[in-house]
């Protein structure tokens, strides 16, 4: 990781739980960052904390970088001369079914999650082909488990333009990958219920426990560096506790099988109960 000494980032969606871990993670490693997102006290800790010569803080809406693309890439080489990494995290999103979708959600869903990377991925290969540089994009497992309309179509869209700019900046000497945790929003574990939650843990991780947000962090900027192999392009990075490999019964079909079997034992035990009475 020391090969990032030196080197200059953008992150988008930085004042999320991932966001921040990755931030943090690179400045450590004596990285430095133009971090977009909303205000917030992390952040301002975060510029605080290693200064205006390695920090520089851009509060924008997720819904505004597409728009803002060109300005954010402006930004970063105004302030530090040009950028090598492009890291693009993303925000949680309410959970619909097809049936309960709202048509402004699916519309705002997209622009955040799809249109934005795009944009700022256009906006950035030029300074990116200078040095070799790399985007990096925070996908989700749902990319291949499908949970959620929304989560499972921004999951499998971001991996899909991951693959198809790869292929298409070939010869730009730019590496795009994408990374894809299981269970390491904060802001997701807040959302699940105690039941969902033991479910996940029981039935759909093999190791018994989520990916934490700094090992995501890790992988992420691994992903970015030299260190992850030059060849190594348009890939997939899983980080999920083994949650792609198993197949479990639905959180549906275990709550459904534990209410008829709670009663069928309340039917016994009111016979029991009869019986007694006699």
């Amino acid at each position: 990781m020391d090969t990032l000494k030196g080197q200059t980032a953008i992150v988008t969606e930085a004042d999320t739980t991932i966001g921040l871990a990755v931030a943090e993670t690179l400045l450590k490693r004596g990285c430095r960052v133009l971090l977009t997102g909303r205000a917030t006290q992390q952040l301002d800790n975060i510029a605080r904390k290693y200064g205006p010569d390695k920090v520089s803080l851009m509060p924008l809406l997720a819904s505004d970088v597409a728009a803002s693309s060109v300005r954010i890439v402006n930004t970063a080489v105004e302030k530090f001369g040009s950028f090598d990494k492009l890291i693009c995290c993303t925000r949680p999103m309410v959970k619909y079914s097809v049936e309960t979708v709202k048509r402004n959600a699916v519309q705002n869903a997209w622009n955040d999650q799809v249109i934005g990377p795009i944009q700022l991925i256009k906006a950035s290969v030029t300074e990116l082909n200078k040095c070799k540089g790399s985007v990096v994009l925070l996908s989700s497992f749902q990319c291949c488990k499908p949970d959620g309309l929304l989560q499972s179509l921004s999951a499998a869209s971001r991996v899909d333009l991951v693959r198809l700019a790869a292929a298409e900046l070939k010869t730009s000497n730019i590496r795009l990958n994408a990374v894809s945790p299981y269970g390491s929003q904060m802001e997701i574990r807040r959302s699940q219920s105690w039941c969902e939650w033991m479910y996940s843990l029981l039935f759909m991780t093999p190791l018994g426990r989520d990916s934490e947000p700094d090992e995501v962090a890790e992988l992420m900027a691994f992903a970015a560096t030299p260190n992850c192999l030059e060849s190594m392009t348009g890939n997939n990075f899983y980080i999920d506790g083994g949650v792609t490999i198993t197949s479990p019964p639905s959180y549906s079909a275990i709550l459904t099988l534990t209410a008829r079997v709670s009663n069928v034992v309340l039917n016994i035990q009111n016979k029991v109960f009869r019986f007694l009475k006699r």
